[in-house]
C-alpha cells in the first residue's frame, strides 16, 4: 500500500551524510573534552602533578569560555533570528551586480 512505501528507507544524501559526519565527530570531541575535565578534577585536588592537570585543561576552559561569551553575545545581538536572511541578500546583490555588469558591456 502507499503507507508502506512511505515508510521504506529513502537513500541517504550528501548532505545528512556530511551531517553525520560531523555529528560523530563533534560527539567524539566532546568526548575527549569531557574526559579532559574528569582528568583534571581527579588530579587537581591531588598532589601529584597539578602543573600538569592546570597546564594542559585550564587552556581548554579559556577557549571554551570564550566560545561561549561569543555564541551568548551573538545570541542576545540578534544574530541567530534570521540565518537564512543573508544567503538571499546576497544572492540579490549578486543578480543586482550580473545585471549591472550586463548593462555596462551593452553601453558602447
Amino acid at each position: 500500500t502507499r503507507h508502506h512505501e512511505s515508510l521504506r528507507m529513502k537513500k541517504p544524501t550528501a548532505q545528512s551524510l556530511a551531517s553525520w559526519i560531523v555529528g560523530i565527530a563533534v560527539v567524539i570531541g566532546g568526548g575527549t573534552f569531557i574526559y579532559k575535565l574528569w582528568e583534571f578534577a581527579s588530579t587537581a585536588g591531588r598532589a601529584e602533578m597539578p602543573g600538569f592537570a592546570l597546564v594542559s585543561v585550564v587552556p581548554y576552559f579559556a577557549a571554551t569560555a570564550g566560545f561561549l561569551l561569543l555564541a551568548v553575545w551573538a545570541f542576545f545581538k540578534g544574530h541567530f533570528k534570521d540565518i537564512e536572511g543573508p544567503k538571499y541578500d546576497m544572492l540579490k546583490r549578486e543578480a543586482e551586480l550580473d545585471r549591472a555588469e550586463k548593462e555596462a558591456h551593452a553601453k558602447p
